[in-house]
């Protein structure tokens, strides 16, 4: 009985990944001339780029666009800003070193990453050793996602933020199958950066530390080891923002936060809803429209029951627990994101 030789499929892997990257070049240049080729500017997109001048012209981590009550109480013009981090602005601003103008800098850089955010997802399936059809429906759904699109062509967090998280995962799990101290800081490493992109990469720190304990609990020693080294990577680097709010401020939330009053239940189902939103838009009156999202998440449940099935049977398939570890744990993370 033959079996198709490794490098065979390594060939079609490749080809694979090159066919998603492919696709998503395709929709992602549509989408950005339609724009103009000019990424689309919201009140935060404004304040990132603001940053980013302000570091090319030698004063970094300011922000001339005073809004935010801890900057105005700065009594300075430009003003420390601290209600955003710093990350997004300086990586646009690294791009602007070599000529490019700011706006540009900003949809190449977010462009960018959400083509390697694909290539990441189809490099994640293959190693949980997913069937090819499966993997080809998750990255349809996050290629043709209306989400994807618009964030890619923004200048904005979101698109780099994903591909940062995305790219922990993948470390996180290659930690797991083949754990060494180096992958895991690399691991944690990596989920702090996140928090540099967006402040709330805090919560998967927090979540870190929650899979270090369950795994401690179920006497999963070398796992809860490595978990505790990532957590001590990651809060060392989200501890550098922190304290630079501290100390200019004196807010370690940089003033990003607001007393708000939201009930479990209400917050899961409006988070329902605005997913279903997000992915099919929000025009619930039509009967034709209607239809075509009955349509579209009676596909979604039967691929997600397609995927859940192919998943337990390439666990059971594999040496090791690592991979239905890795399921549980990335689901541990989302939950304390999420909550």
């Amino acid at each position: 009985m033959s079996s198709t030789p490794p490098t065979v499929t390594r060939r079609a892997d490749l080809r694979f990944a090159v066919l998603w990257i492919a696709i998503a070049a395709v929709l992602l240049g549509l989408r950005v001339a339609t724009a103009g080729a000019r990424p689309a500017l919201g009140h935060d997109g404004f304040q990132y780029l603001a940053a980013a001048d302000q570091a090319l012209r030698g004063s970094v981590g300011t922000t001339p666009l005073i809004h935010w009550d801890l900057e105005r109480c700065s009594g300075a013009v430009p003003a420390p800003m601290v209600h955003f981090p710093l990350g997004y602005p300086l990586l646009v601003a690294s791009l602007g070193l070599v000529g490019m103008p700011l706006s540009t800098a900003a949809l190449v850089l977010n462009l960018t990453a959400a083509v390697a955010t694909a290539f990441l997802l189809w490099l994640i399936t293959g190693r949980l050793a997913l069937v090819n059809r499966v993997r080809h429906v998750v990255l349809l759904t996050f290629v043709l996602n209306a989400s994807f699109l618009q964030y890619a062509a923004t200048a904005s967090t979101e698109m780099p933020f994903t591909l940062v998280v995305v790219g922990a995962a993948t470390l996180l799990l290659r930690s797991l199958t083949a754990s060494t101290r180096l992958s895991w800081l690399l691991t944690g490493l990596a989920f702090g950066a996140a928090y540099h992109l967006r402040y709330a990469g805090l919560f998967f720190v927090v979540g870190l530390g929650v899979l270090a304990a369950v795994h401690a609990l179920r006497s999963r020693r070398d796992t809860a080891r490595g978990y505790a080294i990532a957590l001590a990577a990651a809060a060392a680097v989200v501890s550098i923002g922190l304290m630079r709010n501290l100390s200019l401020v004196g807010d370690w939330r940089g003033g990003n936060e607001k007393s708000v009053s939201n009930p479990i239940l209400e917050t899961a189902v409006g988070t329902i809803r605005a997913g279903k939103i997000l992915l099919v838009g929000s025009q619930v009156n039509q009967g034709s429209y209607l239809l075509v999202e009955g349509i579209f998440w009676s596909a979604v449940l039967g691929a997600g029951v397609m995927a859940l099935r192919a998943f337990l049977r390439a666990g059971r398939a594999v040496e090791g627990p690592s991979r239905s570890i890795f399921a549980l744990d990335i689901s541990v993370l989302v939950a304390v994101y999420a909550a």
